[in-house]
């Protein structure tokens, strides 16, 4: 596994669970391909930050896996339609009321950036998680780390690593943040970093 930004020549889906990706969603096709391929039969796993407004990738991964938690603090969650497999839980993702080691794989996409302290959430995640599971993780990061983003800041990557260490966790595979072949947003300066990490 190499943990490494988003590249042009990833795999790439334009429609998920019934869903047509919007053309705005300038990444999510590549978060969602690179998500999936964590999802096996059997597994007990949760979606972090899945979204009260309609996302397809909890939905999505409810037809692979054994259970679903679909965590989102907002409670309008409630009103969408959800399959026998899966949970609502309306929480903050730092502090859910999922038994601890209970999850295969924590998914959480595309939602670090927006609360820029990644240290509660990772904790929260570790907690969660079996021995021998994974978090799957993709964020937005600078392009140009010499610029500024003008839409939304991205996540600083300094602070997303002590954040993982703080959390006695650690990556799986190697770290690249080389830019090449980015896929990236060039009026925000923003492209996504994608992650796994495991426990230490």
């Amino acid at each position: 596994m190499e943990n490494r930004i988003i590249k042009t020549t990833d795999g790439r889906i334009t429609a998920l669970a019934g869903m047509d990706l919007p053309n705005d969603w300038w990444s999510r096709g590549y978060e969602y391909h690179f998500a999936l391929d964590f999802a096996r039969p059997s597994q007990v796993v949760t979606d972090a930050g899945c979204g009260w407004m309609y996302r397809p990738l909890k939905n999505a991964i409810a037809e692979i896996v054994g259970k679903v938690y679909a965590v989102d603090a907002n409670d309008k969650l409630l009103e969408q339609q959800r399959p026998d497999n899966m949970e609502f839980v309306v929480s903050k993702m730092e502090h859910t009321p999922i038994p601890d080691k209970e999850c295969d794989i924590v998914f959480c996409i595309s939602v670090l950036e927006d609360i820029q302290d990644p240290a509660p959430a990772l904790k929260e995640f570790a907690r969660i998680l079996k021995d021998d599971g994974r978090i799957v993780i993709t964020m937005d990061i600078p392009f140009d780390t010499e610029k500024p983003c003008p839409r939304y800041p991205g996540m600083n990557m300094a602070t997303f690593t002590k954040a993982v260490f703080d959390a006695n966790l650690a990556f799986d595979g190697s770290v690249n943040l080389k830019r090449n072949d980015a896929v990236h947003h060039e009026g925000w300066n923003l492209c996504v970093f994608r992650c796994v990490l495991k426990k230490l």
